[in-house]
């Protein structure tokens, strides 16, 4: 194995040393015997953000009547969460660098000895690299739980450099995080802003003119629905059992997740001319509304807009609207009314679907003119791509993370 990362910073040419993490962690043993911390000192452990205050961040304590015998977290220790959480199914490791507060019995807390703690927190911040140390280590109980004690979850190797050395990797990383950490911040505040302009520039129930107009237009608001403004198609899917129907690679064909990336440029696959006439697939021309008609999740009701002719499977209809409805407009109208869409699926909880005829009944508030539609749906589509913009530098600081868990580690 070797003993040395891939990328360094100059001036250390040491080999790093492979031991047990239980020489570099202890458990601690301090409670909250006396009552120092209440309720609102409870703290979680987030996959994405790291340790946080339940209330803060969730805008609740989910811990019970008593918190007496929760474990205490100071500045700087270290907390095991025994639960799963995603892609980590054996729990996770994070450091405390805010407050002190407490945790439940669900966690383990670790005081360090001659380690930094970000460091720590940045060794196992790889999702492969924490859970092939976790892995041999624990195991599950009957409620999803981790039967592993606070020191038996250090006695795995781990492979560390000298100190001053984790403290230049655990530094650089921490600053990375809190740049992933402002601008998250900033995407969040960007969606609420939107939430709350989509509230104001369409009419509320019952209403039939917005709170919040563009200078210029008047008029009541009129309610119509999908199948009074374009056609509705659904797709389908080529048979798995011929691969003359999926190559050669000719036509741009959807799958329902793919809705989620809202503005639709490329798709993931393509079908075959044959595997298209073969199938129930239909063409579905430029500046279309898709919404999918089921998905795992919260696919089901969420609607794109497809910039290039596309074909689709059967969870897809596409909405091909007349010229009297402007497309980004009717996108901004069923994206507020998602939870709506939801209710109105066929089945019951995450096994509902939508289908043509349900579609069909969907209803929306239309403006007395085309022009204030356009001039809705153009602001709209603005923000959006701010939205966009600020998700894209965060998944590109995240890349860049995770290339340097990579290549600054053994």
């Amino acid at each position: 194995m070797k003993k040395t990362p891939e990328l360094r910073f100059s001036g250390f040419d040491d080999k790093w040393t492979e031991q047990k993490l239980n020489e570099y962690l202890e458990p601690s043993k301090i409670k909250n015997y006396d009552n120092k911390y209440t309720k609102k000192d409870v703290l979680s452990v987030s996959g994405e953000f790291g340790i946080v205050n339940q209330i803060d961040f969730q805008g609740r304590s989910f811990a019970g009547e008593s918190v007496n015998n929760y474990g205490v977290v100071d500045t700087g220790d270290i907390v095991y969460t025994k639960s799963p959480l995603n892609a980590n199914p054996y729990g996770i490791i994070k450091y405390n660098p805010g407050k002190p507060g407490i945790v439940s019995t669900l966690y383990a807390v670790y005081k360090t000895k001659t380690v930094d703690a970000s460091f720590v927190q940045t060794y196992f911040d790889l999702d492969k690299r924490l859970n092939d140390y976790l892995r041999p280590l624990v195991r599950k109980g009957a409620k999803n739980d981790m039967k592993v004690s606070a020191s038996d979850a250090l006695l795995g190797n781990v492979i560390f450099p000298a100190l001053i050395e984790q403290q230049k990797i655990g530094t650089m990383l921490s600053k990375v995080d809190s740049l992933i950490e402002l601008k998250t911040k900033k995407l969040e505040s960007l969606k609420m802003v939107k939430k709350s302009l989509l509230q104001k520039c369409f009419p509320k129930a019952g209403a039939k003119v917005p709170e919040m107009r563009f200078e210029g237009f008047t008029g009541d608001w009129e309610e119509n629905n999908i199948a009074s403004i374009g056609e509705i198609i659904a797709g389908g899917t080529p048979s798995t059992e011929h691969d003359d129907y999926w190559e050669p690679k000719e036509i741009p064909w959807l799958s329902s997740g793919e809705v989620n990336k809202k503005i639709i440029t490329f798709t993931d696959d393509m079908i075959s001319e044959k595997g298209f006439h073969n199938c129930s697939a239909k063409w579905i021309k430029e500046n279309s509304v898709l919404i999918a008609l089921a998905g795992q999740g919260k696919t089901r009701a969420t609607v794109a807009i497809n910039k290039i002719p596309v074909t689709t499977n059967q969870s897809i209809a596409g909405i091909i609207l007349n010229d009297t409805i402007d497309t980004y407009f009717l996108f901004q109208s069923l994206e507020r009314k998602y939870e709506d869409i939801r209710k109105m699926s066929s089945g019951d909880g995450t096994r509902g679907g939508l289908n043509k005829q349900l579609v069909g009944e969907i209803t929306f508030m239309l403006p007395p003119t085309l022009e204030e539609q356009q001039k809705i749906g153009h602001f709209f589509s603005e923000h959006d791509n701010l939205i966009r913009l600020q998700q894209k530098e965060i998944d590109k600081l995240k890349a860049i993370k995770k290339s340097l868990l990579q290549k600054m580690f053994v």
